[in-house]
């Protein structure tokens, strides 16, 4: 049985911005594709308006490989959902992250043989992706609201993505039937697919899991806005960040067993844990041990002068301007660099692509913090002289009564456990040292 709730935020961890691509061709789609994702759109969907069926597969194909880390999907509209999931079983092909169509009619009494035939068809399939399906959809005809708890139970049932629409294309659909849709899926992923721009996308996010859109970020009806895009997806951005901050400080109470951050500040200082940050009233080697920290070391041949350089550095391709420049900066002058980099989600070292938030991504980095500490003896001092003290990076704001979110890039926990790792790393080493050179006194 497939978990629609746990697939869906594995493809799309946080509210998405799904750029729908009215395609002329293979080239035309790759061209908007690249335009989408570098102006911070999460995924792209190849609308199949234009493309023939025998091209479809071809485009996402072409996409998902210059583009491994970034998500597609396909609108097929030629094609009901049964044939197409069974066209998706051809081998030795990229597929799509998902597969949106807009012509099952699954709701009306009597399709649900047609309906069970086509989940049963998902279910055998070693390969997943979101199966997106209307509900309350622009040329569906309208739904009447009587008829939505009933309608939502079969969707639940069969689709992985409830989609719905404003009454036609561009169109924004109704703040109300869109809560109220929301209301009765609950946690289930919601998406919304016509009429939404940057004036009215702030009355839907809420409830909204994923907005697919087009006209509102378009020029005309086959090309994309780069700066309508960036505007939506910026907007978008901030929600997020707003609500992982939320997140992220309810979880770090509750760890700690206390009801504010106030209560939280006292009782990492009452403790003596060693809390990672670059606040002047912070301990010298909380300062010290900070990516902010001027630091200057040299990894792979290249010189950084903080971690925080090496971090914003590695993330920016050879052609952009200010490239080098980046890594000779410290303090904060590396970490506002940080804004032209929030939408990369992937990056080159040494020609091997990294994705961003992934264990090589981590592993590189804890290469640079060792680098950092057996350049600097005297912060590779400081930090053996904390013994076994916790090690933590919880970020407090000025006043000391919220957090930061938590970094996407390098989570508070995993930057802990680099730090305690090295620690125990430099001790055993000096220990083997101690050892060896005592046998030849």
């Amino acid at each position: 049985m497939k978990n629609s709730i746990e697939k869906f935020k594995t493809v799309f961890p946080e509210k998405s911005l799904i750029v729908a691509l009215h395609s002329k061709s293979v080239s035309h789609a790759l061209e908007w594709a690249e335009i989408a994702y570098q102006n911070g759109a999460h995924g792209v969907a190849v609308v199949t308006h234009f493309i023939e069926s025998t091209e479809w597969l071809d485009a996402i194909e072409k996409i998902k490989e210059k583009y491994p880390y970034h998500k597609a999907i396909l609108n097929i509209i030629q094609l009901d959902p049964k044939l197409i999931f069974e066209a998706m079983t051809l081998p030795n092909t990229i597929f799509p992250d998902g597969i949106w169509t807009d012509k099952s009619d699954w709701i009306k009494p009597g399709n649900e043989n047609w309906a069970d035939m086509t989940l049963k068809i998902q279910e055998e399939m070693w390969r997943e992706w979101l199966y997106f399906g209307w509900l309350d959809f622009k040329y569906q005809g309208p739904l009447a609201e009587s008829d939505y708890p009933k309608a939502i139970a079969q969707a639940k049932k069969y689709l992985d993505v409830i989609t719905t629409s404003g009454p036609g294309t561009g169109e924004a659909a109704d703040v109300e039937k869109v809560k109220k849709i929301k209301n009765l899926a609950w946690d289930f992923p919601f998406a919304l697919a016509s009429g939404v721009d940057a004036h009215n996308i702030k009355g839907y996010i809420e409830y909204v899991d994923a907005f697919i859109v087009a006209t509102g970020i378009s020029k005309d009806y086959y090309n994309l806005d780069p700066e309508k895009v960036l505007e939506l997806s910026t907007i978008i951005y901030l929600y997020n960040r707003k609500m992982a901050r939320k997140r992220f400080e309810q979880e770090i109470l509750k760890k700690y067993g206390v009801n504010s951050v106030t209560e939280l500040d006292n009782y990492i200082r009452n403790n003596e844990i060693i809390n990672i940050w670059g606040r002047p009233e912070a301990q010298e080697i909380e300062k010290k041990l900070s990516n902010l920290y001027p630091s200057p070391f040299t990894l792979d041949g290249v010189e950084y002068a903080s971690v925080e350089a090496f971090r914003m550095y590695i993330k920016y391709p050879e052609w952009y301007a200010n490239r080098e420049s980046i890594r000779e900066l410290s303090s904060l002058k590396a970490k506002m660099s940080w804004d032209d980099s929030k939408f990369i989600r992937s990056f080159k070292y040494h020609w091997e692509e990294i994705e961003m938030w992934s264990e090589k991504h981590h592993a590189l980095l804890k290469m640079a913090l060792r680098a950092k500490l057996q350049q600097n003896p005297d912060i590779l001092k400081d930090l053996l002289e904390t013994g076994d003290k916790k090690i933590i990076h919880i970020i407090f704001d000025k006043d000391r009564t919220s957090l930061s979110p938590d970094s996407k890039t390098i989570p508070w926990e995993k930057f802990a456990q680099l730090y305690t790792e090295l620690r125990d790393e430099f001790k055993y080493r000096k220990n083997v040292n101690y050892q060896i050179s005592f046998l030849f006194i």
